[in-house]
């Protein structure tokens, strides 16, 4: 039968876990948390029991990835029952399937966080806009990240553009790339891409690279 859309998200979660433990902090706030994934820190008071779980967020959001799919906007049946949505992209496309599991694009984070950000994506926020926990700044369209996290969200957007192609516009990749080379990989990053090389077999060369530019023209690898 296969697994379930749940099933694979469950997998893909638990997978994501595995290449954290050497460095169990949320992304943007860097809560600690424990074997449990529930957060217990004395700057973590403003959240709620619920909220201390520590939840996985895509970097970029699926719903760009699906937009444009008819299967994620249509029904499908999956042992006799009747599915809408992304999760018919999981069972019907190979190239979300795979997007949707790449652990480059997961990261722990606290749930408020991941709530408050909905569907936007990353990028550059206006004038007029609401600063939330931990300097995560948002407008109607866009979520930024604070500094500390500003490169990370660059690499793994310029990653999935070359080998997934996602379809960045020039000044989005204007902006990723600047914060790419503005903030360079920390030590918690080169680990967390050398275990993913490890778990899935490729790397992002944005990280494994380090800071280093690629040339003009210059093949991407992905491999160690």
């Amino acid at each position: 039968m296969g697994q379930s859309p749940a099933q694979y998200q469950n997998v893909v979660n638990k997978t994501a876990a595995q290449v954290h433990a050497g460095y169990p902090k949320t992304a943007f706030c860097r809560f600690a948390y424990n074997s449990r994934f529930e957060i217990d820190m004395p700057g973590a008071s403003f959240l709620t029991p619920k909220q201390r779980k520590v939840s996985w967020m895509t970097i970029v959001p699926l719903s760009r990835v699906g937009k444009d799919l008819a299967c994620y906007h249509s029904r499908c049946q999956w042992q006799k029952r009747v599915l809408s949505g992304p999760v018919c992209c999981t069972l019907r496309n190979a190239r979300y399937k795979k997007i949707e599991g790449d652990l480059h694009n997961r990261l722990p984070v606290v749930p408020m966080l991941k709530q408050w950000r909905g569907d936007r994506e990353f990028g550059k926020v206006s004038r007029q806009h609401e600063t939330g926990e931990c300097g995560v700044l948002r407008d109607d369209k866009v979520i930024e990240p604070p500094d500390s996290f500003k490169g990370t969200v660059g690499r793994a957007y310029l990653y999935l553009h070359d080998l997934y192609d996602i379809g960045l516009t020039d000044s989005e990749r204007e902006l990723f790339t600047k914060w790419h080379q503005t903030y360079p990989p920390e030590s918690w990053e080169k680990t967390w891409d050398m275990q993913i090389g490890i778990k899935q077999g490729k790397h992002n060369p944005y990280i494994y690279r380090g800071k280093e530019n690629r040339r003009q023209g210059e093949q991407v690898s992905f491999k160690k």
